[in-house]
């Protein structure tokens, strides 16, 4: 029987904002993932720019897993890409000014998983919507899978 192998996951500050102390409903669920990647062998992947995000708006409980997640030798730090080149593509593919600018927003989720093993983890279905909707017109962003802890699928 062969081990799975280990995945480096982009997870959005969204996942570690919601897995706050509530019980019940998202909250849960986004602490059991993270508890899950805590237990198996995936690593979070780390940029300057997604630290900024997770400093802003993780819960307590993210702090403590972070902090696991560090000693276990489990985070993987890399350096926020600023692929403009990729920027552009994805501000000319879009199909409005909002997705535009939600795109943009969170483009460097998408640097990041591109640069590691194209997985984003996030909760946020509107901006990741709109990014599947353009990976017709942006090859580069077909790979990349986005995971929504909440449901247990992809978006």
């Amino acid at each position: 029987m062969s081990e799975r192998k280990s995945k480096r996951l982009v997870i959005d500050a969204c996942v570690v904002r919601a897995a706050g102390d509530k019980e019940q409903g998202i909250s849960s669920k986004c602490r059991r993932f993270l508890d899950e990647t805590l237990r198996i062998c995936d690593r979070m992947v780390m940029t300057p720019k997604l630290r900024q995000e997770w400093n802003k708006h993780q819960s307590l409980f993210a702090t403590k897993w972070r902090a696991s997640m560090i000693a276990r030798k489990k985070m993987v730090p890399i350096q926020d890409s600023g692929d403009v080149t990729l920027l552009i593509e994805v501000q000319d593919a879009a199909e409005s000014g909002a997705g535009r600018r939600e795109m943009t927003k969170d483009i460097h989720l998408m640097e990041a998983a591109l640069a590691t093993d194209h997985i984003v983890v996030t909760i946020e279905r509107d901006s990741f919507a709109r990014f599947e909707r353009i990976k017709a017109k942006v090859p580069r962003l077909a790979g990349v899978q986005v995971f929504n802890p909440t449901s247990g699928k992809p978006l």
